[in-house]
């Protein structure tokens, strides 16, 4: 974590911190309306299906119509989501960019940064774009949770099991799933972390004597095989493991599926709620379900995250050092800058 707080508060106290803050702000906004969808196709699923039991065709017609102008409107909103959001990456990459070039680009020392080259257009790349959609979504999913939990308990107010509310089964069920799925996922995933940052650390090995080899240097002095071999194994291992979690994955979210309906189908079946209630029970479940184990459904591009931040972190360090350096020479070629805003 605060490798991730080093990185991302200086640009929100640079000359574009107004852009950061305010876009930002906007972005959230963005986010949190689609919640308000969310919430509102729940409920159009209990209306919707209610309807189907009664046979009403003339408001199934209407119902229909209503959904299309809603899921316009819905779009529209996650459109604007999207582009906005890569907008707000790419500015955000572009000056993280100019910091290190303004550093690097005129240091004496900048061929001794291992793997800069990739640090530089690779690396704040994949961190900004990330980053960017993993505070949304996880905002998203926070905000969904703050919603959708009382929504829950509101719905199936009528409903128990025995003398324990469902709301209370169905919130324990989510929690205790979720934290199963949690903890064993980590438990599984956890070599990704250290995998993902060897894997980065060779291929840069491997593209910096590309480079120099294009450049002139003596191709027979560089024994490809042996870059390569740690390259291969890393990538074995890293897919072994990959392979092993999203089996995990893809089996824990389809069980996850029937949950819902097993504790709500002995008040289905005694006709203590309606099939409508039965499928926007099941849609708040999947919503607050979803939303916690988010962290557990992107966990691997998560460990690549970490696995950047930290190359990144240590390449800053450089970067701060060389800087100090330059601040105690007078040395005027030094004091160049680099431009290169959108």
């Amino acid at each position: 974590m605060t490798y991730f707080l080093l990185l991302v508060k200086p640009y929100f106290y640079s000359k574009h911190k107004l852009y950061a803050r305010s876009m930002g702000i906007f972005l959230v906004i963005l986010s949190s309306s689609i919640v308000g969808f969310s919430y509102y196709y729940a409920w159009w699923n209990k209306k919707f299906f209610d309807i189907l039991a009664n046979r009403d065709f003339d408001v199934f017609f209407h119902e229909c119509i209503l959904f299309c102008l809603v899921s316009i409107f819905w779009a529209l909103d996650l459109s604007s989501l999207f582009y906005y959001g890569q907008q707000y990456a790419l500015n955000w990459r572009i000056w993280m960019t100019n910091k290190a070039l303004n550093v690097w680009a005129y240091s004496s020392k900048r061929a001794n940064l291992e793997g800069a080259d990739q640090r530089i257009q690779e690396d704040l790349m994949r961190f900004t774009v990330i980053v960017e959609r993993f505070f949304l979504e996880g905002f998203n999913a926070i905000i969904t949770i703050l919603v959708f939990t009382p929504i829950l308990f509101k719905v199936t107010n009528n409903l128990s099991i025995g003398s324990i509310p469902v709301s209370i089964v169905i919130l324990l069920s989510v929690i205790i799933y979720t934290g199963v799925g949690m903890y064993v996922g980590i438990k599984m995933t956890t070599p990704l972390i250290k995998l993902e940052y060897d894997s980065q650390k060779y291929e840069a090995a491997f593209r910096y004597n590309l480079v120099h080899a294009k450049d002139g240097k003596n191709i027979s002095s560089i024994s490809f095989l042996r870059l390569l071999s740690p390259i291969f194994k890393t990538y074995k291992a890293k897919y072994n493991k990959q392979r092993q979690f999203n089996l995990w994955l893809k089996i824990y979210n389809q069980f996850s599926f029937f949950i819902p309906f097993i504790i709500l189908a002995p008040s289905y079946f005694s006709g203590s709620s309606t099939i409508g209630t039965l499928m926007e029970i099941r849609i708040i479940f999947a919503a607050i379900r979803s939303s916690m184990a988010y962290l557990l459904d992107h966990y691997t591009e998560f460990t690549e995250l970490q696995a950047i931040a930290k190359r990144l972190f240590e390449f800053y360090n450089h970067l701060e050092e060389i800087a100090i350096e330059r601040s105690t020479t007078n040395n005027n070629d030094q004091e160049k800058e680099i431009t290169c805003t959108i």
